[in-house]
């Protein structure tokens, strides 16, 4: 038995819960759970499943390459906005969360918690001057915390082990963020909940590994002429275990006594469906992250360069925006305070970052804009991150000449009618 399984154990038979409340948040959202593999597979463990590496790394790494600015509106119906770099926030995160951690970093840890325990936390530190201002955001290991409701008056308790000790940490203080939640609270851990999933994947690849270290071979049997004494199947049981195993040992000879004969019990891997099951559980575990199979080297039937486009679209649309919306309206609640959000600041992630690899797509949404008066020149160059055109000229906005405002129609309808002095029925012939 292996050092983690060893631990596993001993967790399994000394952990009582003290209510069904509490084992239904051990099992959905933090602690690791036995299952009918018999392997014990927890957040962490679940790692160990390559395809779960893979989707929670494209998750991880994919957010954390997007921009997040503080902004604030110029006008007082809120359809101007510039950005707002002298707010202690913008640096904290765009650049830096603290002393410690870049803003990608954090981001990524971020996204690591929230797809594997379904929550992250972080504590707010605020200078003691009379604006209170941030000056860190410090992330938390989410399986040192603890969230509950206190008894007596119903609301949020946030706990935080620190050396083997639980602090509580006051809710103004704590930034965190969860997803789907049935207590509105506490969000599910989608490992936790397809856990037997998981331990599929990991029990296929294990299998398949043993089998590779076995020369190939599953259960073997020796027959024998008569019946062995006592002696004899002691042994017998000595030589097997003297017996070298592994690829290395593949085509050693091995001497059988008493007319023993060797004899393996074949399995043929097509027969058991084992690379179909084990497909299915890749495709299972990539719909349970919402990635795309090709987002993470896997094919199917049918795939071309269209679908590929339509579902790295559908991955913006229904995998990270999801996540990029839960952290802007969390960050403008815990991060700003009312009267600053009063004032018109608010966070904002850009998700335009992504088209910064594609320059055939960059190019023709930039090309849109800008022929549709939308965008100026310049507008594209700083976007591209290049220096603005140093003519006037590089500000203005272009437009199609066959587009015309309903205005200018009507008018130029009316005019036509003048001129013919006619009822205006043939004024577009």
């Amino acid at each position: 038995m292996s050092f983690l399984n060893r631990q596993a154990a001993a967790i399994k038979n000394s952990w009582q819960p003290e209510s069904i409340g509490e084992l239904d948040r051990h099992i959905s959202s933090g602690g690791g759970m036995f299952t009918h593999t018999g392997l014990f597979v927890s957040e962490q463990s679940s790692l160990n499943h390559i395809e779960v590496l893979k989707c929670a790394r494209v998750r991880a790494e994919v957010r954390g390459c997007l921009e997040t600015k503080v902004y604030r509106w110029t006008n007082t119906a809120r359809t101007r906005k510039e950005e707002a770099r002298d707010h202690p926030l913008f640096y904290l995160l765009n650049v830096a969360e603290n002393d410690e951690t870049d803003a990608q970093s954090y981001i990524e840890r971020q996204e690591l918690f929230l797809s594997l325990w379904g929550n992250d936390g972080s504590i707010i530190t605020r200078n003691t001057s009379r604006n209170k201002n941030i000056t860190s955001i410090d992330q938390l290991s989410w399986w040192d915390v603890r969230v509950d409701r206190d008894r007596e008056t119903g609301k949020l308790a946030y706990k935080y082990r620190d050396r083997g000790k639980w602090e509580p940490i006051p809710t103004e203080k704590m930034f965190h963020i969860n997803t789907m939640a049935l207590d509105g609270v506490n969000g599910l851990s989608f490992i936790g909940m397809a856990r037997e999933s998981v331990s599929q994947g990991i029990a296929l690849t294990t299998f398949a590994n043993k089998f590779f270290s076995n020369g190939m071979h599953t259960n073997m049997v020796l027959e024998t002429a008569g019946v062995l004494t006592e002696t004899g199947r002691a042994n017998m049981r000595t030589a097997m275990a003297e017996l070298k195993t592994g690829l290395e040992h593949s085509w050693e000879p091995f001497i059988l006594e008493e007319g023993a004969k060797w004899s393996t019990i074949p399995m043929n891997f097509v027969d058991a469906q084992f690379i179909d099951i084990l497909k299915l559980n890749k495709l299972d575990i990539d719909g349970l992250f919402r990635v795309p199979p090709p987002m993470v080297g896997n094919s199917y039937q049918g795939l071309t360069y269209n679908n590929i486009e339509q579902l790295s679209l559908d991955f913006v649309l229904f995998s990270l925006l999801p996540c990029v919306t839960r952290f802007e309206t969390m960050s403008n609640w815990k991060l700003l305070s009312r009267q600053e959000f009063d004032a018109g600041y608010f966070v904002k992630t850009n998700l335009d970052t992504l088209l910064r690899a594609d320059s055939k797509t960059r190019g023709e949404y930039f090309k849109n804009k800008v022929q549709n008066g939308a965008a100026s020149p310049n507008d594209w160059r700083i976007a591209d991150g290049e220096n603005p055109i140093d003519h006037p000229s590089g500000d203005e906005h272009y437009a199609n000449g066959n587009f015309r405002t309903l205005p200018q129609i009507c008018a130029n309808d009316i005019k036509t009618n003048n001129q013919t002095g006619g009822d205006g029925n043939n004024a577009t012939e």
